[in-house]
């Protein structure tokens, strides 16, 4: 795997281990494969993190894209 696919797995399970299921949306971290473009945490993952955890966000109406520092 290369770095940013290690990291995005990594983010993926992360994100399971704080209670999110698998997206539907091909541009989700939380979809089931692994496909190429920009990833993000979207609507219906903020909204599971929100249910479960308080969030530092000021809104979860936008995308939040996930990528490795450079």
């Amino acid at each position: 795997l290369t770095r940013e696919e290690m990291f995005l797995t990594a983010v993926h399970e992360i994100g399971h281990m704080f209670g999110l299921k698998h997206n539907p949306s091909s541009r989700s971290v939380m979809y089931y494969l692994d496909l190429e473009g920009s990833e993000v945490l979207d609507r219906q993952d903020l909204l599971a993190l929100a249910s479960r955890h308080q969030l530092r966000v000021t809104s979860i109406d936008k995308p939040i894209t996930i990528a490795p520092l450079q």
